[in-house]
């Protein structure tokens, strides 16, 4: 995620320079966008088959379900 939120900024500084053009910076966006998605499908798909294990072997209770709020808090 760092990479491409760096490779969107220093596209940026290339257009700024004359060296790129916008095109690229859409390009270094749509990966960057990409790369979130990916990331936000991946813990998705973690959180729901930790959930379901825990479900399957009668062992989920509140304090699987403060642990798992905690996925969706935002912290900077």
């Amino acid at each position: 995620m760092k990479s491409a939120t760096t490779q969107v900024e220093a596209t940026r500084k290339s257009v700024l320079a004359g060296q790129r053009v916008n095109v690229d910076v859409l390009n270094a966006e749509q990966q960057l966008y990409s790369a979130q998605r990916d990331l936000a499908s991946a813990k998705y798909t973690y959180i729901k088959s930790w959930i379901s294990l825990l479900s399957d072997s009668g062992t989920f209770d509140e304090k699987d379900i403060k642990r798992i709020a905690q996925y969706f808090t935002y912290s900077s």
